[in-house]
């Protein structure tokens, strides 16, 4: 089984991406992105309760898919982002640290991590992700603090990936194929 998480802040092209390598590829189990079926307030309004289930729902979809091929529309590390924005108003910094330990640990089990840097343009309103463009860059400077630091301590494959849609969904395709995953 692989595991590929395809990851960053809103509005980067990640679903769009996941959905195009879905239908280019075989044999592929998509998990979609948790947090759009969270019961609780989400984006800056999410509380400790709606980051942890996202955080539990993510592991659990995980551990229950079963597939030669997964794909993930968000990993771990970014909803931990996301969790941790909210822990810190809440938690100690010891039990943060211990949540990212937890978190790194299962991030081990991604063969491919693809980081999506944000593109120009504005943000467009879906009705659920947030269009405050503060919040999305701060989001994504936590998000890459945190993949900076698990690529430090861990390894892994980790790729950044910018560009139009076409482009990121070639350079995947092509780490793909230099990594033997397909």
């Amino acid at each position: 089984m692989t595991k590929i998480a395809i990851i960053g802040t809103h509005f980067v092209g990640k679903t769009s991406l996941v959905k195009r390598l879905s239908k280019k590829l075989n044999n592929v189990f998509v998990i979609d992105e948790v947090v759009r079926s969270c019961p609780y307030p989400v984006n800056e309004m999410a509380t400790l309760e709606a980051q942890e289930w996202v955080l539990n729902e993510q592991i659990k979809r995980e551990m229950e898919a079963a597939s030669p091929l997964i794909i993930t529309d968000r990993g771990l590390i970014d909803n931990f982002a996301y969790w941790s924005r909210v822990a810190e108003k809440h938690l100690t910094p010891e039990k943060i640290a211990l949540k990212k330990e937890e978190v790194f640990e299962h991030s081990k089990s991604y063969d491919l991590i693809l980081f999506l840097e944000p593109f120009d343009g504005s943000i467009k309103n879906d009705n659920f992700r947030s269009l405050n463009e503060k919040w999305r860059r701060e989001m994504h400077d936590r998000i890459l603090d945190i993949v900076k630091e698990f690529k430090q301590k861990h390894g892994g494959n980790i790729y950044f990936l910018k560009g139009s849609e076409d482009e990121v969904f070639y350079q995947a395709i092509d780490i793909m194929k230099r990594l033997k995953i397909i």
